[in-house]
């Protein structure tokens, strides 16, 4: 059991990122060789992810950023453009980023094993709650 079991949205979710990662890619003139040379992995494998045969890592996320040069959230954002600024996730630098998905396997993976499915509604505002914290967090200089 997954996240893709105790959150329902989260394919879709995963698929939105996919193309986004893709389409950036595209439009900044990049090939999937190109992409591939610049972040450390075979082509293959950026080409399977954009096609959503291959799970979206935060790795491969974090080198498509890089290299395109744009902002993490940038890629989480399609179609929310507009609601970005009350998003706390938008906020977190790279390495927060990487601090807040590292929590949210581990909760996730708890909620899994004890048997405890959450709605989209919860799942969000746990998600923008580890976000508010880790922010807050660097706000008091910790």
């Amino acid at each position: 059991m997954g996240l893709k079991d105790v959150i329902d949205e989260y394919q879709d979710f995963e698929v939105a990122v996919a193309d986004e990662l893709r389409s950036q890619r595209r439009s900044c003139g990049i090939s999937l060789k190109e992409m591939a040379e610049k972040i450390g992995l075979h082509s293959n494998t950026i080409a399977k992810t954009e096609r959503h045969e291959f799970k979206v890592g935060l790795d491969i996320i974090y080198g498509y950023a890089k290299v395109l040069g744009r902002p993490l959230e940038s890629f989480f954002s399609r179609g929310r453009q507009s609601k970005t600024n009350g998003n706390p996730v938008a906020k977190l630098t790279g390495a927060e980023m990487l601090l807040y998905s590292q929590i949210l396997q581990g909760v996730f993976a708890e909620f899994t094993r004890g048997g405890i499915k959450l709605s989209a509604e919860l799942s969000l505002e746990l998600t923008q709650l580890v976000a508010s914290s880790i922010i807050e967090q660097r706000i008091q200089g910790h």
